[in-house]
């Protein structure tokens, strides 16, 4: 008795938290969307989606998806010419050894700070 009670705490507070970070990836989306109300049209049904779209700023992607994990650059004498953005995901093996580690899903490409490729 005490091993499901103990089961339905762990799935409430699970929930709870997907919830919570639901709630405040939506939060960004829209705080982001009425703080440029210049956005093409387009842009801001993307975000508030949770898309993305060609011609996107990185901060346009940020506002949609969040931080990335890692970002690569390419610099020229200018400046920023071309970014690699990696997204992905935490997981752990299961062996005997608990590792945890990042997996890459999405690999998603700026050039001049607008989005050219995924």
């Amino acid at each position: 008795m005490k091993a499901r009670s103990a089961i339905t705490i762990i799935l409430f507070l699970t929930a709870s938290g997907c919830y919570n970070y639901h709630n405040e990836t939506q939060n960004r989306r829209q705080t982001y969307i009425i703080n440029n109300p210049l956005l093409d049209q387009h842009i801001r049904a993307k975000i508030a989606e949770g898309k993305i779209g060609f011609g996107m700023t990185t901060e346009d992607v940020k506002a949609s998806w969040g931080l990335p994990y890692d970002v690569n650059r390419s610099v020229g004498p200018w400046g920023i010419i071309k970014e690699q953005w990696i997204y992905g995901m935490m997981t752990q093996s299961t062996g005997s050894y608990l590792r945890i580690y990042y997996q890459p899903l999405f690999y998603i490409y700026f050039e001049n700070g607008k989005l050219t490729s995924w």
